[in-house]
């Protein structure tokens, strides 16, 4: 079915973002798992599964036949939602990434403090020593300044977007680490 320049395709085979891909017209589709939105001339699709629009009943439409501002808010909310619906598991995705991230830069700078103090001369007097364990505590800590400003410049200045805080905490965090693994490898250097 055509209307207003855009053809309508409601199937009930399952269909995939991809499908709808090849065409190069205005496209609204709906299948029986999921709703697809082409616009032809810019090539920008938004797809979303129809688990998204729970809750959505006829007396919408109703409603929205008889107002064009009803009408155009509806329309306005179908996109928005169908465009974020996978933000959620995106959001969970992403935190999990960022935590392994995070771990494995807290194991590495833990190590290199535990080694960083057996910088010596042979026969020397071998002062104690960081124990590894003691150096990933010593690693988390240097880990919370910077989590600690970023987090605050997150809630306080909204319009910084989290690539920029992820990227300011990674430098922050890195930098303090690098003070304080040449601080302690100075020392290991210096008599007692």
């Amino acid at each position: 079915m055509e209307a207003g320049g855009w053809r309508i395709l409601v199937s009930s085979v399952a269909n995939t973002p991809e499908q709808a891909v090849t065409d190069t017209s205005n496209i609204l589709q709906l299948g029986p798992d999921r709703l697809i939105v082409r616009n032809g001339k810019t090539g920008i699709q938004i797809s979303s599964p129809l688990t998204a629009f729970e809750g959505f009943s006829s007396d919408i439409l109703k409603q929205a036949a008889e107002n064009r501002q009803t009408l155009s808010d509806l329309i306005e909310s179908i996109l928005f939602t169908a465009a974020f619906s996978s933000i959620p598991s995106t959001m969970i995705t992403l935190g999990l990434l960022m935590l392994i991230q995070n771990l494995v830069f807290v194991v590495i700078l833990g190590v290199m403090l535990s080694f960083s103090v057996y910088r010596k001369k042979l026969g020397e007097d071998t002062s104690p020593s960081v124990r590894p364990l003691d150096s990933i505590k010593m690693a988390t800590a240097i880990m919370a300044g910077p989590a600690f400003i970023v987090g605050l410049l997150g809630l306080f200045i909204p319009a910084l977007q989290a690539p920029f805080l992820w990227l300011a905490y990674s430098l922050l965090a890195g930098i303090r680490g690098i003070v304080l693994y040449t601080s302690r490898y100075r020392g290991a250097e210096q008599p007692r």
